[in-house]
Order: structure tokens, then sequence, then C-alpha cells
């Protein structure tokens, strides 16, 4: 912020939903004027196309680079997340990787004017930002795929299970209950819940003996 010589900037990712809705992220906001004192509560919030900025809705739009020093009043219709000054200048970077916008990088109300150079001074390190981001972002997809399957299988799991006559108890390798199915609370006549890792032998002490150290 020191180098772009401006008192506001802002990071964050852009997200493409099913019914190709687009909302923006806010990683980071930084507002010298409000002495860098952001509201948590404007992180991580999933804006709206039609809840952003015009000219953040202009980058994202168009995929380019937008520089504005004189901005209308138009321009502020709705402001950029934690700047409640007026917006004077303005210059929104997209972060491409390939094809594909994955986030923007905000500068606005600049000491003089924003102007090209600077922004070609930066593109390697404004590359790097997208690189990382697309990264960041796919790891996180990942995990929520990887959930999904997980929760698949843990509900088809707990479907076998529990439709069999047979006593079902599932344990981890520190001898600590994970699951316990319906048919083992009535053969061994347990009148109680068993608490998630609970240790097999609180429970069953006649089975702790049959497992292996």
């Amino acid at each position: 912020i020191d180098y772009f010589k401006s008192d506001y900037a802002l990071i964050g990712e852009i997200s493409y939903k099913e019914n190709d809705d687009i909302s923006f992220r806010p990683y980071a906001i930084v507002n010298q004027s409000k002495g860098n004192n952001i509201e948590s509560s404007m992180l991580n919030k999933h804006c709206t196309f039609y809840e952003l900025n015009p000219l953040l809705g202009d980058v994202i739009a168009t995929g380019e680079l937008v520089i504005k020093n004189e901005c209308l009043v138009t321009d502020q219709i709705k402001q950029l997340p934690g700047l409640d000054e007026k917006l004077t200048s303005f210059m929104g970077i997209p972060l491409n990787s390939g094809p594909q916008l994955v986030g923007v990088i905000v500068f606005a109300n600049h000491k003089t004017k924003f102007e090209m150079p600077i922004y070609e001074r930066f593109s390697p390190l404004i590359h790097a930002c997208a690189n990382i981001m697309d990264g960041y972002v796919n790891d996180l997809f990942m995990q929520e795929i990887q959930q999904n399957i997980n929760r698949a299988n843990q509900d088809k799991l707990e479907g076998i299970v529990e439709s069999i006559d047979d006593g079902f108890i599932l344990i981890n390798l520190f001898k600590k209950i994970t699951y316990v199915n319906s048919r083992t609370y009535n053969i061994f006549k347990l009148n109680r819940p068993v608490d998630a890792c609970e240790e097999i032998n609180n429970c069953f002490p006649e089975l702790s003996e049959l497992i292996m150290p």
C-alpha cells in the first residue's frame, strides 16, 4: 500500500456458482485513515455482484485493469468494503490464472493519481498472487469434495450396519470408539449413549480383552 501511495487496499477471491452468479469474498482490507482497524465481519463475507461498488464490478465483469483518478457520484453508489471516506481515485487489478479470474486487488484514494507504470513494475508480483490464490481456492475446493465423499461414505456405511442383526462397533488405533450401531446397545443391554472417542474398556470391557494391542 505504501508503494502504490494509497490510503486503502483490498484483496479478495472471486467465486462462481452453478447458476453463473459471481460473488466476491474479501480476504484482507487496509484503511490507513481508520488506523487499519477493519471490522472482522467484513472479511470472508460473500458479496453478490450486484452488491459491489460499480468500479470493482467493472474489474470483475471485464477481467481487466481499471484505473480512474476522478471518481464520479455514480462510482460511489455502493462503497468499497471498509471504506467510509469519499472515493477519489481507484485502481482495480484483476488476478487472472490463465483465462480464469480468481481474485481482485483494489487500491483507492491515491495521494495524487494512479498511473500504469507502477502497475507494470509490480506485474510479476501480481501474477504470483494470482497463482497463489488459484492454488488456495483449488485446495479448498478439493477439501470440500473430499468432505462430501467422506460424508456420503459414512451415510452409506451407517445404512448398512444399522440394517444387520449383529452388533457393530468401530474403533480407531487407540481403542477408542468412533461408531456403535443400534443392535449393539440391545445385545449388551447398554442403557446410555456411547460418547465419541470413548475408550472401549469403559463400555465393553469384555471386548477390550479380545482386541490385539
